[in-house]
């Protein structure tokens, strides 16, 4: 495909539902990875990143044959690290196997919701500055975190923008249109989840999240990667929401607000913030700029943008070579 655009050969890269990387380099290895990830699906096309002649190349699988395409003039700004992706994706499905079987049985901590199976379920990265759209179904679970119990409870709370109103492990009901599972611990895991109630045509702003317990500041639960995720029940996609806990994102915050959305028609409409809005205080007492630091947030919220066929058409993807 000698000549295309730099669009061209973004919108080649875009019609893949899958990448893998390979650290050795060598071609022949990455045709069996690239093969591997295909048979695990059984679907679409699979890519990854090679150099060839001192050009990036993509090598691309539809489960019969590979082909090669120049993608030379795609610059890295559009392009994602795949290996790092993969390691996300891998730390994500082991907290989440943890809790799979409550998941399954549809009730934890008293709180009944419309069950599922985590292993039916697709992951997808949705990074700083994108905006994603959920389907806001009564009963379902719509938003969780996922937190390895260090140093301490990573809390998810949720802020009800209409009532001014927050839920978290210890006020877990209130006129929030959602409700809060409360603390639910397993090997050394914490599940902290958000239901919906009420009905699906409501229309509400809303801000997800995080606070230190005892104002334990952010940036030390980094290193155990946390994971801050949204549910999408009807196509089975479970997205990976980017919130960079380094001390140069949060500073020495003890709380932190990845995104804000708007349920609407249905829907959850959620934007990821380029760079997150942080504070101070814990729940479930906080402190008293905490709701001026949410109001300013969900002022954030850009606008109700796609409801969501193509959203996964419109990533940046994820290819970097190795050599």
């Amino acid at each position: 495909m000698e000549g295309e655009s730099r669009d061209q050969q973004l919108l080649s890269i875009r019609k893949h539902n899958g990448a893998c990387a390979n650290p050795t380099g060598f071609v022949k290895d990455l045709q069996d990875l690239v093969q591997k990830k295909w048979n695990k699906e059984k679907d679409g096309q699979v890519c990854a990143s090679v150099i060839e002649d001192g050009k990036r190349h993509l090598m691309s699988y539809d489960g019969e044959r590979f082909a090669t395409i120049d993608i030379s003039d795609v610059p890295n700004t559009d392009l994602v690290n795949a290996a790092s992706q993969e390691e996300t994706f891998d730390r994500v499905q082991a907290k989440l196997d943890v809790f799979k079987h409550k998941f399954a049985h549809g009730k934890m901590n008293q709180v009944s919701f419309q069950q599922f199976d985590p292993d039916l379920y697709k992951l997808n990265f949705v990074r700083q500055g994108e905006q994603v759209v959920v389907p806001a179904q009564p009963d379902t679970i719509v938003a969780c975190i996922l937190a390895a119990m260090h140093p301490t409870y990573y809390d998810f709370n949720i802020y009800d923008h209409k009532y001014k109103e927050n839920v978290n492990y210890s006020t877990p009901k209130g006129k929030n249109i959602f409700e809060h599972s409360g603390d639910i611990v397993q090997d050394n895991t914490l599940l902290h989840f958000a239901k919906l109630k009420g009905n699906k045509n409501m229309d509400h702003k809303m801000a997800l999240f995080i606070t230190g317990y005892l104002n334990t500041p952010l940036e030390k639960f980094d290193s155990q990667s946390p994971a801050n995720l949204l549910f999408d029940h009807e196509k089975k996609i479970i997205h990976i929401i980017e919130f960079p806990l380094d001390k140069a994102t949060v500073g020495d915050a003890t709380l932190g607000i990845p995104g804000v959305g708007e349920v609407k028609n249905g829907y959850l409409y959620f934007d990821v913030f380029t760079k997150p809005e942080t504070g101070s205080g814990s729940a479930p007492s906080y402190d008293t700029h905490t709701l001026q630091v949410l109001n300013s947030a969900v002022e954030r919220f850009s606008s109700c943008k796609e409801r969501a066929t193509d959203q996964l058409r419109n990533k940046k993807w994820f290819l970097i070579s190795f050599r």
